[in-house]
């Protein structure tokens, strides 16, 4: 059993978003909700606030049965993103 099945044809701009956020962000916080997911962090030196919403409905595949906090390390995260390709 999942807790969530999520998919998107536009996989390369999830890639470019974790890109913008690694410049910014060392460790985040991904919530996947029924409504879409959110990432709501400040960096290191507390002046730059991210919030950030992708909506459930610009998903091709979008199931969440339970709702979950996932920590990453934002720059590990693009290392694996980063051979996405368009």
């Amino acid at each position: 059993m999942s807790l969530f099945e999520i998919k998107t044809v536009n996989a390369y701009v999830i890639k470019n978003l974790v890109e913008a956020l690694k410049e910014v962000l060392t460790e985040s916080t991904i919530m996947i909700r029924k409504d879409g997911i959110y990432i709501v962090d400040v960096d290191t030196s507390l002046t730059l606030l991210v919030q950030l919403k992708l909506d459930a409905t610009k998903f091709e595949v979008y199931d969440v049965k339970e709702e979950v906090d996932i920590g990453i390390e934002v720059l590990t995260f693009y290392k694996i993103l980063k051979h996405i390709t368009q």
